[in-house]
């Protein structure tokens, strides 16, 4: 393991709540479903040191997997996050849905999930998710830059199905839709409320309002110790899906709402 990290013992997770794990493909509505959990149901609520960044708000879970462990995080910072709120939230795009990975480096975590975890699988029309993973992808890996093109959109739209695919085969994922939760967010509010066993708080607007900008969610960032969404910006222009390519989408495929 990296400097920092080291396997946690079970006496470290006795006294955390029962997690929720948000498993998503990257841009598919992760923070929308975060922030929705932190904002509308009280045992999920966090705070954060000011120059803490926004994940601080939740657990990005996969700073624990085989070749990661980033070095702004550590086993301590991990587990701190984790006993912040009353039930943590947990987000993931590269678990394994059967934990095998996180088995590796953590096996009492991953332990842990599988015996106290409600898992949500979140997921998006796709002709929405390759454009924002698109400009996404050039910040994140500007080495891998590639034009936005039908080789780029049929190479993304594979692995997307792959990890929808792999998350709808375990038996006790929760299915979320991000048209969904969008277009009828008190449904959306009542279906979380029986899977986890917390009443909503109906806050109103329901739906937390996204950050207006990176500069916005810089002087979070560095002033706050909350922050109504913990969303990652791109900075560069979503681009435009070319429906040409609808034809590599599996069917159905209903077009999502505008809203």
């Amino acid at each position: 393991m990296k400097p920092g990290y080291r396997r946690i013992r079970p006496d470290e997770l006795a006294e955390i709540g029962d997690p929720v794990v948000v498993a998503t493909f990257m841009r598919s509505g992760t923070h929308l479903t975060i922030d929705l959990l932190r904002r509308q149901f009280r045992a999920f609520e966090s705070s954060k040191r000011p120059l803490e960044p926004l994940d601080s708000l939740y657990l990005p879970v996969d700073v624990l997997l085989p070749g990661w462990e980033p070095p702004d995080w550590s086993t301590d910072r991990v587990l701190e996050v984790l006993r912040r709120p009353r039930r943590p939230v947990i987000k993931t795009h590269f678990l394994d849905p059967g934990l095998t990975n996180l088995r590796e480096t953590q096996p009492v975590l991953a332990d842990w999930l599988a015996s106290r975890a409600v898992f949500l699988h979140v997921t998006r029309d796709l002709r929405r998710v390759i454009p924002s993973l698109w400009a996404f992808l050039q910040d994140w890996r500007p080495q891998e830059s590639a034009p936005f093109d039908e080789t780029f959109a049929r190479h993304w739209i594979g692995q997307a199905l792959e990890h929808r695919q792999a998350w709808a085969a375990r038996d006790d994922s929760r299915s979320l839709d991000y048209g969904q939760l969008t277009g009828d967010p008190m449904d959306s509010l009542r279906r979380l409320g029986e899977w986890l066993q917390e009443p909503p708080l109906l806050r109103h607007p329901l739906l937390p309002r996204p950050l207006k900008s990176r500069w916005q969610s810089r002087f979070l960032r560095l002033c706050a110790c909350g922050s109504e969404s913990t969303a990652i910006l791109a900075s560069r222009e979503t681009p435009v899906w070319n429906p040409a390519w609808d034809s590599l989408l599996p069917p159905p495929c209903p077009r999502e709402s505008s809203s």
